[in-house]
């Protein structure tokens, strides 16, 4: 797939985090285009993490 974008498979692997983060916390953003890939890179150890995922999920 990345080959067909044009694009490093890291980049790729980036954005797909995107799709992968919880409807809730997409929600909490005022626009979809306000969530940018770095906040899926700072969310998705804190939502693997059970003792942070409650606590992150809480406050979206």
């Amino acid at each position: 797939m990345a080959e067909r974008l044009e694009v490093s498979e890291g980049w790729l692997s980036r954005y797909l985090q995107l799709v992968k983060l919880p409807d809730v916390i997409i929600a909490s953003y005022a626009s979809l285009r306000d969530v940018k890939e770095l906040h899926a890179r700072i969310l998705k150890p804190l939502l693997t993490n059970p003792k942070t995922r409650e606590a992150v999920m809480n406050v979206a």
